[in-house]
């Protein structure tokens, strides 16, 4: 299986570099690589038959590939700094009521301009101008979350990265829950016995 492995590597190194050496080391390893290890390294010659050619399909230039890095620098909406500071990407929540959502903008809000918090896409409640939203009960499971600044008019000046939050609740179901009724009534037992 070794010897199956190497051969795969040793193709696909080929096809990607160029030139393979090869060389045993002073534990008596075969060892392979693109640039000769020692002076004793030999050129590995694979048969033209094994080599894949190029499709000749040339790769995207970076100038054709969009700059997300551009994108984000761009300050055609007046602010620098936009995003959610808790809770964290992938947290979970465990049985809160209520969720705090605190944002970070810079500058400032703009007088007019208000934030309007998304859950799955979704607007939760009123536009408002406090950087701490409040999540207000969410079913459990996995959530999207995101804000967005908003003008007078309505307007999405801009968004924050959207965030995926995790709901927890504990049920009368849950065997967590089940476990602990029990050892509440054993201990009501107990104490029974305790005092008489």
């Amino acid at each position: 299986m070794k010897k199956i492995l190497s051969v795969i590597i040793i193709l696909f190194l080929n096809v990607c570099y160029g030139a393979i050496y090869m060389h045993v080391d002073k534990n008596g390893t075969t060892v392979y690589s693109d640039t000769p290890e020692s002076a004793d390294a030999s050129v590995v010659n694979i048969p033209k038959s094994m080599q894949i050619e190029s499709s000749g399909v040339p790769l995207p230039s970076q100038s054709v590939l969009p700059s997300l890095q551009s994108d984000k620098n761009a300050d055609t909406d007046g602010y620098t700094i936009f995003t959610i500071l808790s809770p964290k990407n992938n947290e979970n929540v465990q049985n809160q009521v209520t969720v705090p959502v605190s944002i970070e903008i810079k500058p400032a809000l703009r007088k007019g301009d208000k934030l309007q918090l998304f859950l799955d896409n979704k607007p939760i409640g009123d536009p408002v101008t406090q950087t701490t939203l409040m999540l207000p009960w969410v079913e459990r499971g996995e959530h999207q979350l995101s804000v967005a600044v908003i003008d007078k008019d309505s307007k999405v000046i801009k968004n924050t990265d959207s965030i995926t939050i995790f709901i927890h609740r504990v049920t009368t179901n849950s065997p967590a829950r089940q476990q602990s009724t029990s050892n509440t009534t054993e201990m009501k037992g107990i104490m029974a016995t305790v005092t008489n």
